[in-house]
């Protein structure tokens, strides 16, 4: 409940919602992504196959979100987000499962089309989900919420490598099925909903127009005052078209990582080592992605002039200056992923009519670790 005219204070609610996003976000993202490459060359070497036909389970899990992503938008503005993100926490470990158990790597790709349905919720449509319920310092919440991808990532990394080196990469799996149960599955019950409106409710730093509105007024007001735009609109608006590029080219640049452990297998490396790399580049995701959105707060034009600029400099870099061992690689890749996590927190806080449609087309590129 607020005051008559104020706006709304954070509340344990709000604090609440973001730790449950968030764990969704390190937890589940982190496992399903960023922490993905660790596994490829023991997986490959069991089955006799190359780490890029393992590499393709991920593959299939954005294309299957390319899909259903419009889908999943709308179902995630009419539905109940406590129950789709229920599914979301128990179709993880289902699909964690199957890898775990896969007696051939055509199994990864059946787990591939189940993971599916967390990825496109959790990676892609929970900054849509806090945009309802933060409205001052969004950016910021947006890009700290979604940088525990990365906090996840550089644990989950070394957690598994070590798993993996003295269980086998089975076990590896099973870890990652149990984590995500019992993490995610408690949290997403009990904390998210769909709007703050539920409990009764604003969002955190929104007022009302009238200092005579009561809280229900002001429900109705943000209600009608976020309803966003129509299908159509959302086609002939310029910035839908500018973020369904922006996410293509940022999804093929920031998929690198995915294959840093096997990189490093290849130039005579351990896979902890190629696991510590990897980690080294969610430092830089981290930072990126709390630094992006908070100057997304301020200026979003800067924003998306430095998440277009860091990935040319690193590119350049990569074309004429990084040998095939050089340590330059670190930089390029911890870059690509420090520009890529504008790309979200932007499209979700600054352009909100068209979100719910320019989802789709943003891991497109089927190799993207979309972080």
């Amino acid at each position: 409940m607020t005051d008559k005219g104020s706006a709304q204070k954070m509340t344990a609610r709000h604090v609440m919602f973001a730790v449950a996003c968030g764990v969704l976000m390190g937890v589940g993202a982190g496992m399903l992504f960023n922490a993905a490459g660790v596994f490829y060359p023991r997986v490959a070497e069991e089955f006799g196959v190359g780490s890029g036909q393992v590499g393709l389970w991920l593959t299939i899990v954005f294309f299957v979100t390319t899909v259903i992503l419009p889908f999943c938008g709308r179902l995630l503005e009419k539905g109940n987000a406590r129950v789709i993100y229920s599914i979301c926490a128990l179709a993880l470990p289902v699909a964690f499962g199957l890898n775990a158990m896969a007696p051939g790597i055509w199994m990864f790709y059946i787990a591939g089309v189940i993971a599916a349905i967390p990825s496109a919720f959790i990676l892609y449509l929970i900054p849509a989900l806090v945009s309802r319920w933060f409205q001052k310092k969004l950016g910021f919440i947006t890009g700290l919420i979604s940088s525990l991808s990365g906090i996840g990532a550089m644990a989950w990394n070394m957690i598994a490598a070590g798993i993996i080196e003295g269980s086998g990469w089975r076990m590896g799996y099973v870890f990652y099925a149990l984590a995500t149960l019992i993490t995610c599955l408690p949290l997403a019950v009990l904390f998210i909903r769909s709007r703050p409106e539920d409990v009764g409710l604003l969002p955190y730093g929104y007022s009302a127009e009238s200092a005579d509105m009561d809280t229900a007024e002001a429900v109705e007001q943000h209600r009608l005052a976020t309803k966003g735009a129509s299908y159509k609109d959302v086609l002939r608006s310029p910035a839908f078209y500018f973020f369904a590029i922006m996410g293509f080219c940022g999804g093929i640049f920031a998929g690198m990582n995915q294959f840093i452990p096997t990189y490093a297998i290849s130039v005579g490396q351990a896979a902890t080592i190629g696991a510590a790399m990897t980690s080294a580049t969610m430092l830089s995701n981290l930072l990126g992605k709390i630094a992006f959105a908070s100057l997304t707060d301020r200026t979003p034009l800067g924003s998306v002039l430095c998440g277009a600029g860091i990935p040319a400099i690193a590119l350049v870099i990569l074309l004429f200056f990084a040998g095939p061992a050089s340590p330059m690689w670190l930089f390029i890749l911890a870059a690509s992923s420090t520009a890529s996590a504008i790309r979200t927190p932007f499209s979700s806080s600054r352009c909100a009519s068209v979100r719910r449609s320019a989802t789709r087309t943003t891991p497109a590129s089927g190799a993207a670790s979309p972080r």
